[in-house]
């Protein structure tokens, strides 16, 4: 008595086994392909309510057949990811990020908040550079000022100078004939006394 052994297996997957999946649409070709490009809302990656270390999956586009078996062949399955773990640098970065907000919504608000030292580094080095342009610029102005007063200075005693010695010199001429024209009296007088003598 012979018996029918039968066995299955899984046959590989073709476009047959395959359509488009939400808020995709199907494009069909005359050789039985087809592409599914989306048309509506896709779900966020990663997802909003992502446990972190946990797998979550990403569609192609594409989903098998409802009861559909079939293994290896066209593959069109979802793309698995991991949700994202949260450093200690990234956590603190994120509290870093929310403080400066709240810091920033409440100077925005209307209250007296000094803003943050970290921003004043530029207009600090601006406000340097000005007094340093001003500064050069009084002390070119101070020093022309003081050269062109020393050089009215130096012309008033010059001119002083000149008109005192133009002054010396003509005394000097007068007295010289004075005391000549007082040498020749006294040598006339003395003339006069020894001739009345003799």
């Amino acid at each position: 008595h012979l018996e029918r052994i039968e066995s299955r297996q899984p046959c590989p997957c073709t476009y047959d086994d395959w359509e488009c999946d939400v808020a995709y649409e199907t494009t069909n070709f005359p050789n039985g392909t087809f592409i599914c490009t989306v048309t509506g809302i896709v779900p966020p990656d990663p997802p909003e309510h992502c446990p972190p270390g946990k797998p979550y999956y990403v569609s192609k586009g594409y989903r098998k057949i409802a009861g559909d078996l079939c293994q290896g062949g066209l593959n069109f399955d979802a793309i698995q990811k991991i949700c994202p773990v949260a450093s200690s640098t990234s956590a603190s970065f994120t509290m870093t990020s929310s403080a400066a907000s709240s810091s920033s919504s409440s100077s925005s608000s209307g209250g007296d908040v000094n803003p943050p030292s970290g921003g004043g580094g530029g207009g600090g080095s601006g406000a340097v550079v000005v007094v340093v342009i001003v500064l050069v610029v009084v002390f070119i102005i101070v020093g022309v000022v003081v050269v062109y007063k020393v050089e009215s200075v130096r012309s008033r005693v010059m001119g002083a100078i000149d008109r005192i010695k133009a002054a010396a010199g003509g005394g000097g001429g007068r007295r010289h004939t004075g005391d000549h024209r007082y040498s020749s009296f006294l040598l006339g007088d003395d003339d006069t006394d020894d001739g009345g003598a003799i």
